[in-house]
């Protein structure tokens, strides 16, 4: 191994000895502040740290299909415009003259140089986030704004659950068949919950008649990827490889009287 590679493998190991050690919703500072440090004296260390490291999911509304939600990641991205599981529309638009390719393991098919996959593989995409749609509801649940209140007690919870497929051929020579060629998918869920309570009745940790306010927040992100190969009498060989983001925030705050006030935080990633 060169002193290089041996640089370059020192770097990342650090950097993601530190990112283990920081909150998980920091990571994309984090990692814009490891890719200035290690530019331009190693960006291979970069290039290195961000094949290994995922960032929280984000979330994005397609004008075009009653601003239903998906989810963006590097697997639906092409420049700086993401491509919309449902309509197969890249937002925002990309320039006409556009030929960048950045989706890892992907062929481009469309004009102007934008990924988008082949018309039978497309076809099993719908399918897909159809079918991943119903389990994310029977799993996770659906988006929720609730309030309720009684003569003690009121709590405001919010609740945002999406999910994604994103579907690509693997191969250069794209003869619109996956079954023959096998393909490559990205399966994504994110759920974000909100939290706010306050009650006037007594707590366990506090004398009777005192305020007690508690607020939860916390997100729920699952990146399944999977590569499948050919695909014969129905069975196929694949590989899974799967990534959980997990962030809790719990703020507990107990008033006694008018001059006591108590917080407690709480964060696991």
């Amino acid at each position: 191994m060169t002193s290089s590679s041996t640089t370059t493998q020192s770097n990342v190991n650090a950097a993601l000895n530190i990112l283990r050690r920081t909150p998980v919703e920091c990571t994309e500072e984090n990692l814009n502040a490891f890719s200035m440090l290690f530019n331009p004296s190693n960006p291979e260390a970069v290039e290195d740290l961000l094949q290994v490291v995922d960032c929280p999911l984000k979330v994005a509304s397609d004008p075009n299909y009653k601003h239903k939600k998906y989810i963006l990641s590097d697997h639906n991205r092409d420049g700086n415009s993401y491509r919309s599981p449902w309509t197969n529309t890249y937002y925002p638009p990309p320039p006409a003259t556009a030929t960048a390719n950045t989706t890892p393991n992907t062929t481009t098919t469309t004009s102007g140089g934008f990924f988008k996959p082949s018309p039978k593989l497309r076809v099993l995409e719908q399918q897909a986030n159809e079918i991943f749609e119903s389990y994310k509801q029977l799993y996770y649940g659906k988006d929720s704004d609730n309030n309720n209140s009684s003569s003690s007690h009121d709590t405001h919870q919010t609740q945002e659950v999406v999910s994604s497929v994103y579907l690509w051929d693997t191969t250069g020579d794209h003869n619109d068949d996956y079954k023959k060629e096998g393909f490559a998918g990205c399966f994504l869920i994110q759920k974000k919950m909100n939290e706010h309570s306050s009650t006037a009745a007594a707590t366990a940790s506090s004398a009777e008649g005192n305020n007690g306010i508690r607020s939860q927040k916390g997100y729920w992100n699952s990146i399944h990827v999977t590569d499948c190969g050919l695909i014969m009498n129905g069975k196929a060989k694949y590989t899974l490889s799967t990534t959980i983001l997990l962030s809790i925030d719990v703020t507990i705050s107990i008033a006694a009287g008018d001059n006591a006030n108590t917080n407690a935080n709480t964060n696991a990633n």
